[in-house]
């Protein structure tokens, strides 16, 4: 009896529907060209699944994300495994987040930090699919180019959104 339950376990599990994405980073600049880069060393992607925010990824990438350009920089470095259904937000925690320029690195952020994206209306995951999901830092709304630093009254990643990834 016990091999029963542990067969339909097995059943259950493998026929779970599943689809898998590939999490990016990127300034959502309409401008294209940089002042320099913000170093951003991600910990985990968690997203809301009904009222709860569950881990979708855990790991340990440093990206660069240059500021005031659209280029897709990719935290995952591949698809990961995710439930099939509507996400509208995206919760990040970062270790550390550093502007660099040239041969200049300035900290800005140098402890554990978790920020929201938001999607401006729910994206659909399907099953079986594919998708590239990307967190735009919107650095305008909160970075200084000319101070180097996080304008004063803002937060890191202040606006940040998450969206579909297209190639262009």
């Amino acid at each position: 009896m016990k091999s029963l339950y542990f067969v339909l376990i097995i059943l259950i599990i493998s026929c779970a529907p599943n689809a898998s994405v590939e999490f990016g980073f990127n300034d959502g600049a309409l401008i294209n060209g940089t002042f320099g880069d913000l170093i951003i060393q991600v910990t985990k992607i968690e997203a809301l699944q009904g009222k709860d925010f569950i881990e979708v990824w855990r790991g340990n990438t440093q990206v660069a994300v240059s500021v005031n350009d659209d280029n897709y920089q990719s935290i995952t470095n591949g698809y990961i495994p995710i439930t099939p259904g509507n996400y509208k937000k995206v919760r990040l925690t970062i270790d550390s987040l550093i502007y660099k320029i040239d041969n200049t690195s300035i900290v800005l952020v140098d402890t554990l930090y978790q920020f929201i994206a938001d999607a401006f209306t729910p994206i659909l995951i399907e099953e079986n699919q594919d998708y590239r999901l990307v967190i735009s830092i919107a650095s305008s709304n909160l970075f200084s180019p000319d101070s180097q630093r996080i304008k004063t009254g803002h937060k890191p990643f202040e606006g940040a959104s998450l969206k579909i990834y297209y190639y262009q």
